[in-house]
């Protein structure tokens, strides 16, 4: 059993192109994806003045897009995550309102700012969802490492005491013209001219964080525990003059490693990693030179898992998503290991690394 300060996963929820947390964890190990092109978005061409443009690949979620405001979709796509969370944790709409709240999203590429859309967002999904305002609401902007951002700050606001239920998640989604447009000039998607780029995705995940001692008030079983966790900046993120080193992703491992061991506690070498990996090289390139300077942190075969792959870039909801994918998979005993480290590189400075330990320890 955890101990009673230890900060627990008692619900998880997802939407992504594969359906909810049970259809998309099952269609990830089975090897599905729902990855298609589009005839509504189109790509530039290799020569933007003579070639023709070619449509986008992308992963898009249920419902079908109507065609509303993306910040409208996003609110859509977080809705029925958010729920599933609140019900796996044995969570009503009434005790939404003592709940702190947390979701990381992009960055509009358009015209608002980042504060306007948080706030479109959120009074979006508590009027669709017909939810009071909860406790406090957040919106972090940190790209890939957002979520895990949000699930530091709610371990340190539980273990103080100063809070007693987090929602942590993000939502994504590429039907924007404007952030299609800004990220095919900067050659970020895959197409006839970036092979090196990535295929978008849509997704919404939430985790519901306590305390275990609050927890087993209310007689909630913990999906998974919270034994570490690290954040660091990349000196050199994407865009830089000088190449990535890894600095940052190294640093935020190596914290998850000492906070797990405090106490003495035996801290393994990790075998089993999820990772916001996409495809894009410098990502890759980041990891390996993070897994070769953490040669004593992480196992040579170890077993790494990209939902990426599956579900298209997730953005801002990675994090959530990969935790989510890590609870599901203790919860159905299938785990590789009895810890799941998540790691996270967002396209700007931040970094984050997060361990989760199945119930009682084991798989």
């Amino acid at each position: 059993m955890p101990e009673a300060s230890a900060i627990v996963v008692t619900g998880a929820g997802v939407l992504t192109s594969l359906g909810q947390t049970a259809q998309s964890w099952a269609a990830m190990r089975a090897g599905f994806a729902r990855i298609a092109e589009r005839s509504d978005f189109h790509l530039l061409g290799p020569d933007e003045e003579f070639d023709l443009p070619s449509p986008l690949t992308a992963a898009e979620a249920p419902p079908a897009w109507d065609g509303s405001h993306p910040w409208d979709r996003l609110a859509e796509l977080a809705l029925p995550a958010l729920a599933e969370a609140l019900e796996s944790a044995g969570l009503t709409s009434r005790d939404w309102k003592h709940v702190d709240f947390a979701l990381g999203l992009r960055a509009p590429a358009g015209d608002g700012t980042p504060a306007d859309m948080g706030r479109y967002v959120i009074d979006a999904l508590c009027a669709d969802g017909a939810l009071s305002k909860p406790r406090s609401a957040s919106v972090r902007f940190e790209g890939h490492a957002a979520g895990a951002v949000a699930m530091v700050d709610a371990a340190r606001a539980l273990r103080a005491g100063d809070r007693a239920c987090c929602v942590v998640g993000g939502a994504d989604t590429f039907l924007d013209p404007d952030t299609i447009a800004a990220l095919d000039l900067g050659f970020r998607l895959r197409s006839e001219r970036s092979a090196d780029g990535y295929l978008p995705g849509e997704a919404a995940a939430f985790v519901v964080l306590e305390t275990a001692e609050r927890a087993a008030e209310r007689g909630a079983k913990p999906l998974a525990t919270l034994a570490g966790y690290g954040l660091a900046d990349e000196p050199r993120p994407l865009g830089s003059d000088d190449p990535c080193m890894a600095e940052g992703l190294c640093g935020a491992i190596r914290q998850v490693a000492e906070r797990a061991g405090r106490g003495g506690a035996k801290v393994p070498a990790a075998t089993w990693v999820l990772s916001d990996q996409n495809g894009e090289r410098h990502r890759a390139k980041e990891w390996a030179l993070a897994a070769t300077r953490l040669h004593e942190l992480l196992d040579p075969s170890l077993e790494l898992w990209s939902p990426a792959e599956n579900f298209g870039d997730t953005g801002p909801a990675s994090v959530p998503l990969l935790a989510a994918m890590a609870a599901e998979t203790f919860r159905r005993g299938s785990a590789p290991a009895a810890g799941a480290l998540l790691v996270a590189s967002s396209d700007g400075p931040a970094r984050a690394g997060l361990l989760l330990r199945g119930r009682n320890g084991k798989d």
